[in-house]
């Protein structure tokens, strides 16, 4: 598996940005009419978060929105291959780099939150190309994939840690010692590390490990999104580093998810289908969680 996995990398490292789009949305039409698990909790999310849209908005969503994911497949494929200099060339403009310059020579360390939005995974190329960076790992399902992803996301420097105490441990270190730590927060956490607060109108599962993060020292917490920008022949991208809302730095735990949270939903309405509708965000929350949203019907 491991094999053919890094095959398939390897192979989609080539085609041209025009070429990939064209694939994207060829796979995108694919999972739509087989009706795979990513088409089906994209439209579950999709209709949870805009129940706005009417039946033939969310079906334009739902196709846009699998376009990106699989576009995630080909930019990847990059991310394991090309050189550094190629993957920062796609990065066109960047916003809010001295606000992240400011925060890093305070010298407590920065929380950086990364959600599942754009191309999240070149995020890292860049900010290893001018800090220290340090991120949680959360391993495949499948294990024969981990070695090739982990060796993928580390090759340009970044310091990754597992999911684990030990791992959080290590995380809270690299704070201590002034680096950048990068965390996603809109990942699904185990239900003692998180508390049900609201993500677009749903009662979502949310972490606590930002709080936990800022609460015992105060340190600047900073968003970073990076999003595409597309344009006849291909896309590039755009990051963006913005100041987190005040009340995230709040003491009180409930304050600050809900503070996170809003914060989330401001980058992910700037391009809603380039955000990972795929993923299960809704899994163990309350009241959802009373019955099972995924579920096939």
């Amino acid at each position: 598996m491991a094999r053919i996995f890094r095959f398939l990398l390897w192979a989609a490292q080539f085609p041209s940005q025009t070429q990939t789009k064209k694939l994207a949305k060829f796979c995108a039409q694919v999972l739509v009419l087989c009706r795979a698990t990513a088409a089906r909790d994209t439209r579950t999310n999709l209709a949870l978060c805009f129940p706005e849209l009417n039946p033939r908005q969310l079906d334009q969503w739902v196709h846009e929105s699998l376009v990106n994911l699989c576009l995630l497949f080909f930019e990847f494929a990059q991310f394991a291959f090309w050189p550094k200099e190629k993957l920062l060339g796609q990065i066109t403009t960047v916003e809010g780099k001295e606000r992240l310059d400011a925060a890093v020579d305070g010298g407590a360390g920065v929380v950086l939150l990364v959600p599942h939005f754009g191309n999240w995974e070149i995020l890292s190329v860049y900010l290893s190309d001018h800090y220290d960076l340090a991120a949680l790992y959360d391993p495949p399902k499948i294990k024969a994939l981990d070695a090739p992803v982990l060796q993928a996301r580390r090759r340009f420097g970044s310091n990754l840690f597992p999911i684990n105490t030990s791992g959080i441990r290590s995380l809270f270190k690299s704070l201590k010692q002034g680096h950048i730590v990068a965390i996603l927060p809109d990942q699904v956490p185990a239900r003692s590390a998180g508390i049900n607060v609201d993500f677009f109108g749903n009662s979502a599962l949310t972490m606590t490990l930002a709080h936990r993060l800022v609460s015992q020292s105060p340190r600047p917490v900073l968003f970073a999104s990076v999003q595409r920008r597309f344009v006849s022949d291909g896309y590039t991208y755009k990051l963006c580093i913005e100041a987190a809302p005040p009340d995230l730095v709040s003491r009180d735990t409930d304050s600050s998810a809900r503070a996170m949270n809003r914060c989330l939903e401001s980058i992910i309405r700037r391009a809603p289908v380039q955000y990972q509708w795929a993923y299960k965000r809704f899994k163990r929350a309350e009241p959802l969680g009373e019955k099972n949203v995924y579920r096939r019907q």
